[in-house]
């Protein structure tokens, strides 16, 4: 047997250093890899998964970071319509109207929005590993599993890597703003079900939170981003709060449906 080779590793620069379009994520978190050919034409600046959008990705990273200004000052509904509904049949039908030709369009929600299920969204994990997501993304308008029926939404893990040309983004409150604190990241423990508590985790914090990196950056013509209206007799979908959260968004620069 020959001598075993030392792999090489090829790479944009920004993925080793940090930088706004990796979110100032690096590829090696400690000391890289000594077999690395680095080089710029290797960084692709421009999107090419949004159409209309080059600045989709600064634009959520503004938005993830509680940079509001910065967010509103990159002017992106311009270009790339983002558009915000407090009902979810007002969502389904708007996506509904971009559905033109090949257009397709569906649901996606974080993993963790485990009270989706009070507008009738099914979160359960084990619901969403058996479901068969290749009639989802592949399924026509008639297929009744189809991602063009708006009734299953597609988490951070079965959209990841892939995109619809149109995506309603069904918020949660595993994501809340709050005017004093900005976002507070939160989950329902197995122990406590009827309310949410502070993630703690610096490790689970990023998670979260890269949850909806992924999922604000689906789609590659347009959003609706869905924001419950929430319930008072709900301590878990506090009305107040998805009231700040909505709020928010909006002076981020995303537009109002109603």
């Amino acid at each position: 047997m020959g001598a075993v080779k030392d792999w090489v590793i090829y790479a944009s620069p920004e993925v080793l250093e940090g930088g706004p379009s990796t979110a100032g994520h690096r590829l090696f978190n400690g000391p890289a890899q000594k077999d690395i050919e680095t080089s710029t034409a290797l960084h692709l600046r421009t999107s090419n998964r949004s159409l209309r959008a080059e600045k989709l990705a600064t634009w959520v990273n503004c938005v993830l970071d509680g940079d509001s200004d910065g967010a509103a000052s990159l002017r992106i509904a311009e270009r790339f319509p983002i558009l915000l509904s407090r009902d979810l049949s007002e969502t389904r039908l708007k996506l509904g109207e971009q559905g033109i030709g090949v257009n397709r369009y569906g649901l996606v929600g974080s993993s963790g929005a485990a009270r989706l299920r009070a507008v009738g969204l099914e979160p359960s994990s084990t619901f969403h590993a058996e479901y068969p997501w290749e009639h989802w993304y592949l399924g026509e308008k008639t297929d009744v599993r189809s991602s063009f029926r708006c009734e299953v939404f597609a988490t951070e893990f079965e959209i990841q890597g892939l995109e619809l040309d149109w995506i309603g983004l069904c918020w949660g409150g595993d994501l809340i703003w709050d005017e004093e604190r900005g976002w507070l990241l939160r989950a329902l423990r197995p122990s406590a079900q009827s309310k949410w508590t502070l993630i703690k985790n610096q490790d689970k914090q990023t998670y979260r939170k890269n949850a909806y990196r992924v999922l604000l950056t689906r789609a590659r013509m347009g959003m609706v981003i869905f924001v419950p209206k929430g319930d008072v007799d709900d301590p878990t979908n506090s009305p107040e709060e998805f009231e700040s959260t909505a709020q928010y968004l909006i002076r981020c620069g995303v537009t109002p449906l109603s």
